[in-house]
């Protein structure tokens, strides 16, 4: 996976990667598409490892040596429109079978 934009397209199962501060918890977030959109996946190491270097380079090599590289399966679980459709009780007009 080249983006952040391929990590959930159609696939049931895809894996991302992730810098975790392990002392607070926190992700490393990095900036995506467009300047828009704040996120902590990497779709591969390469990806992940590079941007790290990117941002040691830039003088604060000590703030990112915290940081443990992660591996995560995702999987879809649900939909939003479910649960929407679940919470507004249209599931109480449906006759029962």
């Amino acid at each position: 996976m080249n983006s952040y934009n391929e990590l959930h397209t159609g696939r049931k199962r895809s894996t991302v990667y992730y810098w975790l501060d392990s002392d607070t918890g926190a992700a490393l977030y990095h900036t995506g598409v467009n300047e828009e959109t704040t996120i902590p996946f990497f779709g591969d190491v390469g990806a992940a490892e590079t941007y790290l270097e990117q941002r040691a380079e830039s003088g604060e090599e000590e703030q990112y040596g915290q940081y443990s590289l992660y591996e995560a399966r995702t999987k879809k679980v649900g939909d939003a429109v479910d649960v929407l459709t679940d919470q507004s009780g249209i599931e109480d007009f449906f006759a029962d079978d």
